[in-house]
């Protein structure tokens, strides 16, 4: 897997006091909120579980980037939000960071 791995995230939809429940490094965005928290995304992940041991060393190899990636882009919202401008805007971002990825959903 990646060696250096983050969530670029804010601490209202990544309490600080959660950082054990993630693989990647947390960075914090400044006076930033992600409408769509997981608590409303995906209720069924209220209970409290930690991944530690053999699991968390699975899920950093399982599907890991090749190192050489020096920057991975997330864009996960629903395609149809994906005008032209917003498509343009990202392909910016991909051209100032050379050989970076974008992983979109479908």
């Amino acid at each position: 897997g990646a060696r250096h791995s983050a969530h670029v995230t804010d601490k209202i939809s990544s309490p600080p006091e959660y950082a054990s429940h993630y693989v990647e490094k947390l960075l914090y965005m400044p006076d930033a909120f992600f409408v769509n928290d997981h608590r409303q995304t995906y209720p069924e992940l209220q209970e409290d579980v930690r991944v530690e041991g053999e699991e968390k060393a699975s899920r950093l190899a399982f599907g890991g980037l090749d190192p050489s990636i020096p920057f991975l882009f997330g864009a996960f919202n629903q395609l149809y939000k994906v005008e032209p401008e917003i498509w343009d805007t990202w392909m910016d971002a991909m051209r100032a960071a050379p050989h970076s990825h974008l992983w979109m959903i479908r």
